[in-house]
């Protein structure tokens, strides 16, 4: 009727037979709003009064107010991350029921399918019995909304590089959009787009290469069990649906709320960390993360000052992507961080454990 596309998962139209009418749109969101924001105190709190400034620097983000304001999908998916991450915590048997709770928020909006890397915690036994069962599920999924699946996920925006989305795309391609204006269109679209998947394969390499040297060189694996158990989850999760919002597409900036999820850990990191190195990466990537939440308010201040002063439209539009790629390039780090949580995650666990002798008995000498 609106003429907006329904770019969803189809389970959300299941919900058509609730008796709720556009009227009620203000109080439904009011109540969302309130829960998720009762929902921090759930939250593994600052070891320290500097910690808890940066932890409370970080809700009151313009990220978080743009999630707020819009009551937006993913506000009910951080209350089901947050609801996966406290039955994880569970000793008994009762832990398991988060991997439901995960994959019902994966078939809502299906990025927080990566939730389900919590199965690494599992003995090997319960990790396939778990991957089986997903696996089935989901299959089922597919086979009866596929056409609805493939449907809403070609209808899916397209964002600017450049203002409030944040993606793995967003540099590569937003810097030879850069360069094309600056040349004044001088560029061909076809070498544009091979420059920019050259310029991607180079971030992405440089990426893993960072992660992998970072696990290598620290102390990370004797430092996560000196935390809790609430600071490791949550970590893990917030690195992951991050790291899995990064590279899967674009994502509106209220979807950055899932940073919350990765601060108390790092800082306890910083904090509890055996050697100098790990302490000081935790410790410089939790500010990051703080400025990152609050970039709207940096970069919207920035036009709105520009503007005010009536700066050179080619001085201003240097200025604006100077900014940009700053933000751009921490957000690149502050991945690269999150890659080497997960990998350490996975490779410490007992599946990865189990798995690793094998493939270095299967690997050439050398």
């Amino acid at each position: 009727m609106l003429w907006v596309v329904h770019s969803y998962s189809p389970l959300w139209l299941l919900a058509a037979s609730i008796p709720l009418r556009p009227d009620d749109a203000v109080s439904v969101g009011w109540i969302i709003d309130l829960v998720f924001l009762l929902s921090f105190f759930f939250l593994p709190p600052g070891r320290r009064l500097r910690d808890a400034a940066v932890i409370g620097s970080a809700t009151i983000s313009t990220m978080v107010v743009f999630a707020v304001e819009r009551a937006n999908a993913d506000v009910i998916i951080f209350l089901l991350a947050l609801l996966t991450g406290l039955l994880a915590l569970c000793r008994s048997s009762i832990r398991l029921i988060c991997y439901g709770v995960g994959l019902f928020a994966g078939l809502l909006k299906y990025y927080p399918l990566s939730l389900l890397i919590l199965a690494f915690r599992e003995r090997v036994s319960t990790f396939v019995l778990v991957n089986i069962g997903v696996t089935t599920i989901i299959v089922m999924f597919l086979l009866r909304y596929f056409s609805d699946v493939r449907r809403s996920l070609s209808m899916l925006p397209v964002e600017s590089y450049f203002t409030v989305s944040f993606a793995s795309q967003n540099l590569p391609f937003g810097l030879v959009t850069t360069i094309d204006q600056l040349s004044r269109g001088s560029l061909a679209s076809s070498a544009s787009i091979y420059i920019g998947y050259g310029i991607y394969a180079v971030l992405l390499l440089g990426c893993i290469t960072i992660s992998g040297l970072i696990l290598e060189r620290t102390t990370l694996r004797s430092t996560l069990p000196t935390l809790n158990g609430s600071e490791q989850i949550f970590l893990v999760v917030g690195a992951v649906l991050i790291t899995g919002c990064f590279f899967t597409g674009q994502n509106i900036g209220y979807r950055g709320v899932f940073l919350l999820f990765t601060l108390p850990g790092l800082l306890a990191v910083s904090c509890f960390a055996d050697d100098r190195l790990t302490s000081r990466l935790a410790l410089a990537t939790s500010p990051l993360i703080v400025l990152i939440m609050w970039g709207e308010f940096f970069r919207t201040n920035l036009v709105r000052g520009l503007l005010a002063v009536d700066v050179p439209g080619r001085t201003a539009l240097l200025m604006v992507r100077g900014f940009w790629l700053v933000r751009e390039l921490v957000w690149w780090w502050i991945v690269s961080v999150f890659v080497w949580v997960l990998l350490h995650f996975v490779s410490a666990s007992e599946v990865g454990r189990a798995v690793r002798p094998r493939v270095k008995g299967s690997a050439p000498t050398g």
